[in-house]
């Protein structure tokens, strides 16, 4: 599968077997009170078979990949949101917002979340977080 997002603030999910349409995810058509906003990021969590979209409007979108049900949205800061890494073994996700605000979620309660830090570079968020938040992994080399 691969997702595409689009400036409308769609998601179509395809099938990169044959190029197929296999979902399209609204968030306008599941959350009335949601303002279409451009999708700036993406990320795929398999083990919990869900779909995590970030936009230009701060806030993240979760939604279900059986049925492409709408599950929740949360604000994650005034600006847009860069990137999305998830980590499955440690049952949580990141997200870093164009100024370098990291914040973590509990994979299993979406509201949760918590304010890591503001870095400068890419680098400073990857120590912080093995540092301080994921004890028991080692940094990269």
């Amino acid at each position: 599968r691969l997702a595409v997002g689009y400036t409308d603030g769609l998601v179509r999910i395809l099938d990169t077997k044959n190029w197929t349409v296999l979902g399209i995810l609204d968030e306008g058509a599941s959350n009335p009170t949601a303002k279409p906003s451009s999708v700036t990021s993406i990320a795929f969590d398999a083990r919990q078979d869900i779909l995590i979209v970030g936009n230009v409007q701060g806030s993240v979108s979760v939604w279900k990949l059986q049925g492409f049900t709408y599950s929740s949205q949360r604000r994650v800061s005034q600006e847009a949101v860069a990137h999305i890494t998830v980590m499955p073994r440690h049952n949580c996700f990141f997200t870093l917002s164009v100024r370098g605000n990291l914040m973590c979620w509990r994979a299993e309660n979406k509201v949760d979340a918590h304010y890591l830090s503001q870095a400068t570079n890419v680098f400073d968020v990857e120590m912080e977080l093995y540092a301080k938040h994921l004890p028991h992994s080692r940094p990269p080399k």
